[in-house]
């Protein structure tokens, strides 16, 4: 589910606004920190194209 949102979106994230994400305490910065660094992890695994062509991925 989160790669068809991330793949879907198309977001650029300005390097600024990750910082202030990521520095930010309030529990919807803490979520979008979170899923980011999700996404970013899932893009470097191997079979993560699959997911996103066949949108299956959790």
């Amino acid at each position: 589910m989160l790669y068809n949102i991330m793949t879907m979106a198309s977001i650029e994230i300005d390097e600024n606004v990750y910082k202030y994400i990521s520095s930010s305490g309030d529990d919807v910065s803490l979520f979008v920190n979170k899923m980011l660094r999700s996404y970013v992890e899932a893009m470097q695994r191997p079979d993560f194209n699959e997911y996103t062509e066949h949108g299956n991925g959790d």
